[in-house]
């Protein structure tokens, strides 16, 4: 949803776009009814569909204070993304906003699978362990080099020296 100018609301498009909030008191949440984003944001077309659609919130707030919400992030001060009382819209900046939700835990963690585990592995952790131990060595077979490590777990040469150097399979995965 790109931030676009705002044209003032008739009275008729702030009506309908209040029958779709559950008001109560100044100082609590005024939930959304409406349509929601799959993030739980409130969404509205106030001018119709060839108007534009935008977060309730932010319709909200320029309804109540004559400020066209465009050029700024809105942040909720109450953190209810289905809020839509204009008394808990705070205008800020992206960078803002994402700093404040950071702070809170509510940013999307993604779950990041290493070693053995990543789906792409193509070495055990035991594996990676018995490599970085024969580096260098050397047996009956002659000098344990990179190339003869590649070929023995059938890897590249390449991802071998990664090994060897930290830059891949780190010892704290």
């Amino acid at each position: 949803m790109a931030n676009k100018s705002l044209r003032p609301l008739s009275e008729m498009e702030q009506s309908r776009f209040w029958e779709k909030v559950r008001k109560g008191k100044l100082n609590e949440c005024w939930p959304w009814i409406g349509a929601t984003t799959d993030k739980g944001y409130g969404y509205c077309y106030p001018h119709g569909a060839a108007g534009g659609r935008y977060r309730s919130h932010r319709i909200a707030f320029f309804i109540a204070t004559g400020v066209d919400p465009g050029s700024f992030a809105a942040t909720h001060s109450c953190d209810n993304r289905a809020c839509a009382n204009p008394a808990h819209v705070i205008p800020s900046t992206q960078t803002i906003n994402l700093a404040n939700m950071r702070a809170k835990g509510r940013d999307y963690q993604f779950l990041v699978k290493t070693g053995e585990d990543a789906p792409h592995a193509k070495l055990s952790d035991k594996e990676v362990a018995e490599i970085r131990r024969l580096a260098g060595t050397s047996d009956e077979n002659g000098y344990w080099s990179e190339r003869r490590l590649a070929a023995r777990y059938r890897i590249a040469h390449s991802q071998i020296h990664r090994i060897l150097r930290g830059q891949s399979r780190t010892a704290h995965q």
